[in-house]
Protein backbone atom coordinates (compact mmCIF):
# COMPACT_ATOMS: atom_id res chain seq x y z
CA UNK A 1 0.00 0.00 0.00
CA UNK A 2 1.12 3.44 -0.77
CA UNK A 3 0.06 6.29 1.75
CA UNK A 4 -0.86 9.34 -1.31
CA UNK A 5 0.55 12.59 -0.18
CA UNK A 6 -1.82 14.98 -2.55
CA UNK A 7 -2.73 16.16 -5.83
CA UNK A 8 -1.15 19.45 -7.57
CA UNK A 9 1.09 20.61 -10.62
CA UNK A 10 4.41 22.73 -10.93
CA UNK A 11 5.09 26.45 -9.81
CA UNK A 12 6.94 27.85 -11.97
CA UNK A 13 8.16 31.45 -12.95
CA UNK A 14 6.19 31.75 -15.70
CA UNK A 15 3.10 29.93 -14.22
CA UNK A 16 3.36 32.47 -11.17
CA UNK A 17 3.52 35.17 -13.98
CA UNK A 18 0.23 34.38 -15.85
CA UNK A 19 -1.70 34.04 -12.62
CA UNK A 20 -0.28 37.15 -10.71
CA UNK A 21 -0.86 39.05 -13.39
CA UNK A 22 -4.09 37.97 -14.18
CA UNK A 23 -7.40 40.48 -13.23
CA UNK A 24 -8.28 37.65 -11.63
CA UNK A 25 -6.00 36.81 -9.53
CA UNK A 26 -8.01 35.97 -6.32
CA UNK A 27 -10.33 33.83 -8.29
CA UNK A 28 -7.71 32.02 -9.94
CA UNK A 29 -6.02 30.88 -6.58
CA UNK A 30 -9.16 30.56 -5.03
CA UNK A 31 -10.37 27.85 -8.27
CA UNK A 32 -7.21 25.85 -7.17
CA UNK A 33 -6.27 26.22 -4.04
CA UNK A 34 -9.05 26.02 -1.88
CA UNK A 35 -10.41 22.48 -1.12
CA UNK A 36 -13.24 21.02 -3.05
CA UNK A 37 -15.94 21.80 -0.04
CA UNK A 38 -15.09 25.66 -0.85
CA UNK A 39 -15.12 25.24 -4.32
CA UNK A 40 -11.97 24.92 -5.24
CA UNK A 41 -9.62 22.11 -6.73
CA UNK A 42 -8.04 21.34 -3.70
CA UNK A 43 -4.34 21.50 -5.17
CA UNK A 44 -2.45 20.71 -2.23
CA UNK A 45 1.52 19.66 -3.68
CA UNK A 46 3.54 22.01 -5.86
CA UNK A 47 6.87 21.28 -7.83
CA UNK A 48 9.01 24.48 -7.46
CA UNK A 49 11.97 24.79 -9.54
CA UNK A 50 15.21 25.15 -7.97
CA UNK A 51 16.39 27.66 -9.77
CA UNK A 52 15.23 28.40 -13.32
CA UNK A 53 13.63 25.77 -15.35
CA UNK A 54 12.65 25.84 -18.99
CA UNK A 55 9.62 27.70 -17.89
CA UNK A 56 11.71 30.74 -16.35
CA UNK A 57 10.59 34.14 -17.92
CA UNK A 58 13.86 35.83 -19.20
CA UNK A 59 16.54 34.33 -20.28
CA UNK A 60 14.53 30.68 -20.18
CA UNK A 61 16.52 28.73 -18.42
CA UNK A 62 19.45 30.36 -17.62
CA UNK A 63 19.58 31.61 -14.24
CA UNK A 64 20.60 29.88 -10.69
CA UNK A 65 20.63 31.36 -7.03
CA UNK A 66 24.65 30.52 -8.01
CA UNK A 67 25.80 32.23 -11.16
CA UNK A 68 29.54 31.52 -10.05
CA UNK A 69 31.33 29.40 -8.04
CA UNK A 70 32.64 32.95 -6.31
CA UNK A 71 29.02 34.53 -6.58
CA UNK A 72 27.43 34.98 -3.19
CA UNK A 73 23.68 32.85 -2.80
CA UNK A 74 20.97 35.20 -4.30
CA UNK A 75 17.22 34.15 -4.55
CA UNK A 76 16.01 37.33 -4.98
CA UNK A 77 14.39 37.18 -8.33
CA UNK A 78 11.94 34.34 -7.00
CA UNK A 79 10.94 36.85 -4.65
CA UNK A 80 9.12 39.42 -7.13
CA UNK A 81 6.69 36.70 -8.48
CA UNK A 82 7.20 32.98 -7.43
CA UNK A 83 7.47 33.53 -3.40
CA UNK A 84 4.27 36.02 -3.70
CA UNK A 85 2.14 33.25 -5.45
CA UNK A 86 3.04 30.52 -3.31
CA UNK A 87 2.80 32.39 0.23
CA UNK A 88 -0.75 33.04 -1.19
CA UNK A 89 -1.79 29.37 -2.37
CA UNK A 90 -0.33 29.05 1.12
CA UNK A 91 -3.19 31.53 2.70
CA UNK A 92 -6.09 28.64 0.80
CA UNK A 93 -4.31 25.43 1.53
CA UNK A 94 -2.41 25.93 5.09
CA UNK A 95 -1.09 22.36 4.60
CA UNK A 96 0.65 22.99 1.29
CA UNK A 97 3.72 20.40 0.07
CA UNK A 98 6.15 21.93 -1.92
CA UNK A 99 8.56 19.86 -3.41
CA UNK A 100 11.37 21.42 -4.45
CA UNK A 101 13.00 20.27 -7.59
CA UNK A 102 16.43 21.66 -9.73
CA UNK A 103 15.83 21.73 -13.50
CA UNK A 104 19.86 21.92 -13.93
CA UNK A 105 22.58 22.05 -12.14
CA UNK A 106 23.96 25.68 -12.25
CA UNK A 107 26.46 26.54 -15.70
CA UNK A 108 29.73 26.79 -13.60
CA UNK A 109 29.38 22.99 -12.53
CA UNK A 110 28.88 21.96 -15.84
CA UNK A 111 31.43 20.83 -18.16
CA UNK A 112 29.59 22.98 -21.03
CA UNK A 113 29.41 26.07 -19.31
CA UNK A 114 25.82 26.46 -19.95
CA UNK A 115 22.68 25.49 -17.60
CA UNK A 116 20.67 25.09 -20.72
CA UNK A 117 23.77 22.99 -22.46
Amino acid sequence: RQRLLGFGGSMTEASAAVIMGSPRREQVLDDLFLPPAAGGAGVSVVRVPIGASDFALEPPGAYSYRDSEAAPFDASRDEALLVPCLQAAKRRCPHLTLIGSPWSAPGWMKSSGSSVR
